[in-house]
């Protein structure tokens, strides 16, 4: 079964209780945070092969996501953009947005990187003969609106097939 629709059915079931506390699924593997979902449980959720962990938000969160989630975008619109110019926008929002003048850095790191061609020109710029990354980077389309940047930064990742990690002020994603 398709695992979007399974993680609907269980956010479905979790959802039954308006009181509950917030929660988000990390992904064990990746380490991929979905959510935020309400429920009164905490446990293990395994979807097929991939198994997931309840926690509570305050948990979870490290400080970068905590700032990505103060952050509010009233709207965002990308059709087929580049995944250097999606991040460049939501990292300029960002800028414009952090609160206390909070430094976020965004990183997009190809984990297969194309062998760059040996270049014999001893007068050519460095890199010219392989260019940038070697790899055509994915494309972004997202209409989204009312979000934080954390919900922008979850929306991209999972767009582009990658996932992104937050360690000390940078967020670094990677696509495959």
């Amino acid at each position: 079964m398709n695992t979007k629709i399974v993680v609907a059915l269980l956010i479905a079931a979790c959802v039954s209780n308006a009181e509950a506390e917030a929660f988000y699924l990390k992904h064990d593997g990746s380490g991929q945070i979905y959510g935020p979902f309400h429920s009164n449980a905490g446990s293990a959720v395994k979807i097929g092969s991939a198994s997931f962990t309840v926690v509570q938000k305050s948990v979870v969160l490290s400080a970068l996501e905590k700032t990505l989630t103060q952050i509010k975008l009233p709207h965002i619109e990308m059709r087929m953009a580049n995944l250097s110019d999606a991040v460049s926008y939501l990292r300029t929002n960002v800028e414009q947005r952090a609160p206390d003048g909070a430094v976020v850095n965004f990183l997009i790191v190809d984990p297969k990187p194309k062998p760059q061609a040996r270049n014999t020109d001893p007068f050519a710029s460095p890199g010219a003969a392989g260019g940038r990354s070697g790899r055509r980077q994915p494309n972004v389309t997202l209409q989204l609106r009312d979000v934080t940047a954390l919900e922008v930064l979850n929306a991209i990742a999972e767009n582009i097939g990658g996932s992104y990690r937050c360690e000390g002020n940078t967020v670094r994603i990677t696509y495959e």
